[in-house]
């Protein structure tokens, strides 16, 4: 909670799953991924302790559409901002 800088990654359920699918590691569809990745995230949202939330002074970034290196960059800038 102290932390200086904050960051939450977030992509969409469709991205995360192709991402998941692509690395060929899972059985499982592409829609199966999407079912599964769907109903984790409405368990961690609503779990009384622990639950997935963003911090309310956290960086927001999207990376569904963004490279490791783009989100990296991102957030390089951010903490050279704050320094």
């Amino acid at each position: 909670p102290d932390a200086a800088l904050k960051v939450y990654l977030d992509a969409s359920i469709h991205v995360r799953a192709l991402r998941r699918f692509k690395q060929g590691v899972s059985r499982l569809t592409l829609a199966q991924l999407e079912k599964t990745i769907e109903e984790r995230d409405n368990i961690d949202r609503n779990k009384p302790h622990g639950s997935l939330r963003m911090a309310e002074d956290a960086m927001y970034i999207d990376t569904s559409d963004l490279t490791i290196d783009e989100v990296c960059a991102k957030v390089v800038e951010k903490i050279r901002k704050t320094t």
